[in-house]
This record gives structure tokens, C-alpha cells and sequence, in this order.
């Protein structure tokens, strides 16, 4: 007599993977024609990709195609990164125009306003020192919006000591508006750290503010 016996046919699947990340399971024994799955694990920061045995990555699983002989599913982790791009208003300029940093960084943008204006701005949880804008930890594509406005001419600090003092500027207002020059405008009006401080040059300045 004849005897026979059939056994299906299968094929081994192998994983491998590179560094900052991991993939499983390491091997798997699946039937002709049929197809199997495996999971990849990034370390934090960082983002999957995966190649071999015809298959697709979704997520963090990654599905063969039908498997017709033994194959390798090769797994690779590269950084995460997100796009920082800004937007200005008129009267100024910000730079550069986009960023790409690394998940969890921080990044900068200069903010230059036209002469005569000051700048602000917003956007990605940073703050502005100077011209300089200064972005949060990074976890998410975001935008930077820089606007500028006008700065005023006008000032109450007369004397120009860097502030506005109701005994110095604001006498020095109400006497020149009372018509008091010369000597009699200034006496004891003006304070010691004061960048104006002779008669002329506080008539000039008032004179400014009063075309």
C-alpha cells in the first residue's frame, strides 16, 4: 500500500531592529499565502519606520503582504521633528521663515521691527527679550505671529532722566504752559540725571510736542 502525508507549508519571519526603538516579536512561523504582524516600539522622541516582506506600517504595526518564502521586516527610528513657521504683520520682519526642531526642543526666531515701531509676539509658548522670540519645548507643529506698532512721540519725561516725574516733568509742563522761559522755567524743576537740562533745551523739546 501507499501511504501519503501533507503538511502545509510555511515560512519564518524575521525582525530586526535598529538603535532608539525595538520591534516584536524577534521571529514567527507563518503558513504560505498568509500574512502576520508585528509591533514597533520608538523610543520617546523618536518616530518608526519599517521595510520587507511587502508590508505597510500604521502607527506602530506593522502588516506584512502574503508571505511566500522566508523574509526580514527591518525596523529604523529617526527623531521626531515638527515644523515651526511664522507670519508678520507690516512694519517688520521675522527669521527665518520656518524652523524644524526636534521633539521636545526649543528654537528662536529673530523679530525686527521698522524704525519707529516696537514689535510683539506670540505663538509655540515662548517670549520676546529684546528682538529675539524664544519658543516653549516643542511637542507639535505651531506658528509664531510677530505684529508691530507705532511708537509714540510724544513723552512726559521732559528733562529726559528715563521717566516721567509729576515734581520735575510735570512742572516744567505747567510753567512752560503758563509762559514761563529762561531761568524761571527750569529753576528747580529739572532733575539731576536729566539728558535736557538747560532752559533752551527744554523750550525746544515742549516747543516739539506743540507745533
Amino acid at each position: 500500500s501507499v501511504s501519503a502525508n501533507f503538511s502545509a507549508i510555511t515560512h519564518t519571519v524575521t525582525a530586526t531592529a535598529g538603535p532608539n526603538g525595538s520591534i516584536s516579536p524577534a521571529t514567527q512561523t507563518v503558513a504560505h499565502g498568509a500574512t502576520a504582524t508585528l509591533t514597533l516600539t520608538p523610543d520617546a522622541g523618536y518616530s518608526a519606520h519599517a521595510t520587507g516582506c511587502g508590508g505597510t506600517l500604521t502607527g506602530t504595526t506593522y502588516t506584512t503582504g502574503p508571505i511566500t518564502a522566508d523574509c526580514t521586516v527591518s525596523a529604523s527610528f529617526s527623531p521626531t521633528t515638527h515644523t515651526v513657521t511664522d507670519t508678520a504683520g507690516p512694519n517688520g520682519t521675522i527669521s527665518p521663515a520656518s524652523r524644524t526642531v526636534p521633539e521636545g526642543d526649543t528654537t528662536t526666531f529673530t523679530v525686527t521691527p521698522d524704525a519707529g515701531y516696537t514689535a510683539s509676539a506670540t505663538g509655540c509658548g515662548g517670549t520676546l527679550t529684546g528682538t529675539t522670540y524664544t519658543t516653549g519645548p516643542i511637542t507639535a507643529d505651531c506658528t509664531v505671529s510677530a505684529t508691530f506698532t507705532l511708537q509714540s512721540s510724544c513723552t512726559l519725561d521732559v528733562d529726559g532722566n528715563g521717566q516721567a516725574d509729576a515734581l520735575t516733568d510735570g512742572l516744567l509742563t505747567i510753567r512752560y504752559l503758563f509762559g514761563f522761559r529762561g531761568a524761571t522755567l527750569i529753576d528747580g524743576a529739572v532733575d539731576a540725571g536729566c539728558t535736557r537740562c538747560t532752559a533752551p533745551e527744554i523750550e525746544a523739546y515742549l516747543d516739539s510736542l506743540n507745533p
